[in-house]
């Protein structure tokens, strides 16, 4: 576990809660946390709407549409060869909301084993996740950085139709089996911007997840 805060000079409190999870070299692993961040989902309070922007997230219906004063809410995921992260990040302007915010996102995390992942929404993340990927390989920039980053991770290039049905091999459990995983290393919390001295501690969130 561990914390780090920065002030800025700016009205909002940003808060992440991070958590170790497999790399490039974990495939399955990785690829279960990708489906899980696009299950999770997320954004901005405001969204103008319509098809592919996540409004039947977890995120969107459990924290954006239920707390106004929460301005953002989002599942993050980063990956490196050996090893990533997957968390969540929010933030708010309110200061008397900062310290719910934390508890809340963790609630999002826990709800992940607490409760049903229904296959309607399990499909609709997948979907989502494969759409994301297949749009992206349309710009003929991301399909070389693609390559080139798959050949020098596995010395080889591996097809889109492969990358779909990893992610169509993706269950519910695997996705509840890997947030019982994170949850057990403990969060790595950062924050900046302002009300810093609402955000709870490293300690104080490993409580809520006992």
């Amino acid at each position: 576990t561990d914390e780090s805060i920065m002030p800025q000079p700016e009205d909002y409190c940003h808060v992440t809660l991070a958590f170790p999870v497999g790399g490039w070299h974990s495939q399955h692993e990785m690829v279960t946390a990708c489906v899980l961040q696009t299950l999770l989902g997320g954004g901005s309070s405001f969204s103008a709407g319509g098809p592919g922007k996540g409004m039947y997230t977890r995120m969107y219906r459990n924290v954006l549409n239920r707390f106004g004063k929460v301005e953002s809410a989002e599942a993050v995921t980063s990956f490196t060869d050996e090893t990533g992260l997957m968390g969540v990040s929010g933030s708010t302007a309110a200061p008397e909301m900062v310290h719910d915010l934390v508890m809340i996102l963790t609630e999002q995390l826990i709800n992940v084993i607490a409760k049903q992942i229904t296959d309607e929404e399990l499909l609709r993340a997948k979907n989502m996740l494969k759409c994301n990927v297949l749009s992206q390989l349309e710009s003929r920039l991301v399909l070389f950085e693609d390559i080139g980053r798959q050949v020098l991770t596995y010395d080889k290039h591996e097809s889109a139709k492969t990358t779909c049905a990893r992610i169509d091999a993706v269950k519910a459990e695997d996705m509840k089996m890997l947030i019982a995983k994170m949850l057990q290393s403990g969060p790595t919390i950062a924050a900046t911007g302002k009300h810093l001295d609402k955000v709870p501690n490293d300690r104080e969130v490993s409580r809520w997840l006992r």
